[in-house]
């Protein structure tokens, strides 16, 4: 998940930059993470599939608004912004924070709490 976050929150730069193909890397990654999690079964661990799932759709989210951008469109997804830049660099910043955060999700599971 960390690896997943850490990839999320650099896409935008990866793009610019030319490293990445489009959205085409971010989709194979997303498939990719879903894959991953599916092959350790069922987790029982409720928030860390919550975090999952949340995790795939915000990355859903970079991909339409990668798309909507380099198609001229600047309408954001979440009315909470302005543009759809704006809304880019919000979920950027998310999948940063939630990297930073993820050691707590998962000490509740590894200490036997």
């Amino acid at each position: 998940m960390t690896q997943f976050a850490q990839y999320s929150s650099t896409y935008v730069t990866l793009n610019h930059l030319k490293v990445v193909n489009g959205t085409r890397d971010l989709v194979a990654r997303i498939d990719t993470f879903e894959w991953e999690i599916e092959q350790h079964g069922p987790l029982a661990m409720p928030e860390v599939e919550a975090k999952v799932e949340e995790f795939v759709n915000s990355a859903w989210q970079i991909q339409k608004l990668l798309d909507r951008i380099a198609g001229g469109q600047n309408v954001s997804l979440d009315p909470k912004y302005s543009t759809a830049q704006e809304n880019l660099d919000a979920m950027v910043d998310w999948f940063a924070e939630q990297n930073r955060e993820l050691k707590t999700i998962f000490r509740v599971y590894l200490a036997g709490e």
